[in-house]
């Protein structure tokens, strides 16, 4: 044999090798499908020492082959899509069985990796990138929930083992069992709004209660509403100002680290030059009548009178606008820091009256709180001085109490949800996101 025909047959074995070890994961495809989590599938066949797991000659195989197709074919019932996890390729394996160990192969690597899919979507809640614009929770469980996810796989043996491993999985709650059961009452009758209400409202809760938190917070803007958790339990209940729906609240998870009592307001760059720089032009003691001062580039307080407002403009506005503390603040006396690139957080209002309306969306995208005071009597290790901030000291510093451990803060949209009475009520969508 000539050199040159010796390295082809090399080449050949070292590829054959590769295949057969199942090197090129990430462009194993069947029927057309390509893998939705190469990655896991990896790592659960090597949890797995590389064995077949569904596609064996064996009835038991077979029975949890189909066992996990049955909940694919009804994944609607759970606010899923069924095409999503492969099912026409999956349906084809109860008539069709690939002939060459190469093609069984790839059919339980495909099958794998929709239990995988499915499996996460009925755990962590499906597509939530495309209902939160910001989340630093999930990637600190990530490894931790995939991780879960493949041994838990992994255990499953029979069919038997399948139903056990999804209910496992599903949220019990009763508030979650409301939504799931509203689901199928609106079902027959193909109403589709309802139906995406309740759909987007499943993989929110998915979402948040897989976590298992210690404690935890979460402002429904579609219902204008604060709730907050311990152990799963709810504690608070109160009403919340939203944005406006031209001012959207942002929807986002991120951590409540922090509660300052008398917090200063700093007037948005856009609330300065959109609604109030041409009212300073024209009248800069408006500031001092307003108990406010204006702060420069250096972190100065400098007088009003000193800047030459006729030469300046919304482009070239340099400057901050605050407000002293005090009740008349529009933070009121306590304010909640969030941890997301937002300016925007939870706070007190020197407007009391507007928890008593329906409708509350009215701020330019904070979040005011019907009763701070109980909230932040919840996060921090000790109660607030009430007779502190009832004196509504003008002026006081501002003090800042860490959270000793920061608590997981998702602000959502639910225009579907469970009330205080435990019924399913629909919200109007303000923002018009569904």
């Amino acid at each position: 044999m000539n050199t040159r025909q010796g390295n082809s047959n090399s080449i050949r074995t070292i590829l054959l090798i590769l295949i057969t070890l199942g090197t090129p994961w990430k462009n194993y495809v069947h029927a057309g499908s390509a893998l939705l989590y190469p990655t896991l599938v990896k790592q659960f066949y090597t949890l797995n020492n590389n064995q077949l797991f569904w596609m064996q000659d064996a009835d038991g195989y077979k029975r949890k082959r189909l066992a996990l197709l049955a909940y694919i074919n009804n994944a609607d019932k759970m606010g899923l899509t069924a095409k999503k996890y492969h099912q026409n390729e999956l349906s084809g394996y109860n008539t069709h069985i690939p002939s060459n160990a190469e093609e069984t192969k790839k059919a339980d690597y495909l099958i794998t990796d929709a239990a995988i899919a499915l499996c996460k979507d009925i755990y962590q809640g499906s597509n939530m990138t495309q209902w939160a614009s910001y989340d630093a929770i999930s990637s600190t469980y990530r490894s931790v929930d995939n991780n879960y996810l493949l041994q838990e796989l992994n255990n499953v043996r029979n069919d038997a083992d399948i139903m056990t491993l999804m209910n496992k999985l599903e949220p019990q709650t009763s508030d979650y069992m409301q939504l799931k059961n509203a689901l199928a009452d609106c079902r027959p009758n193909k109403d589709a709004i309802k139906i995406k209400q309740l759909v987007t409202s499943m993989n929110y809760y998915r979402w948040i209660w897989h976590f298992h938190l210690d404690s935890f917070i979460v402002v429904n803007i579609a219902s204008a509403t604060l709730r907050y958790y311990k152990k799963d339990n709810l504690m608070l209940n109160m009403r919340a100002v939203l944005g406006q729906p031209n001012k959207k609240t942002p929807r986002f998870a991120a951590y409540c680290s922090e509660v300052t009592l008398y917090p200063y307001w700093y007037m948005p760059r856009s609330i300065a030059v959109n609604e109030w720089l041409n009212s300073f032009k024209r009248n800069p003691r408006l500031l001092s009548m307003m108990n406010m001062v204006v702060i420069n580039n250096n972190g100065k307080i400098i007088s009003p009178y000193s800047i030459n407002w006729s030469a300046v403009n919304k482009n070239n506005f340099a400057y901050q606008i605050r407000e002293a503390t005090g009740c008349s603040n529009p933070l009121g006396v306590i304010k909640f820091t969030l941890t997301s690139p937002y300016a925007v957080y939870m706070h007190d209002t020197n407007l009391k009256d507007v928890f008593s309306y329906d409708s509350r969306y009215r701020s330019h995208g904070c979040i005011r709180l019907q009763d701070p005071v109980g909230l932040a009597n919840a996060l921090l290790p000790k109660p607030v001085d009430t007779a502190f901030l009832q004196a509504c000291f003008n002026n006081q510093q501002p003090v800042v109490q860490a959270i000793p451990k920061p608590v997981p803060t998702f602000v959502v949209y639910m225009t579907a949800s469970v009330n205080e009475n435990g019924v399913v009520e629909y919200y109007k969508d303000i923002y018009r996101l569904l």
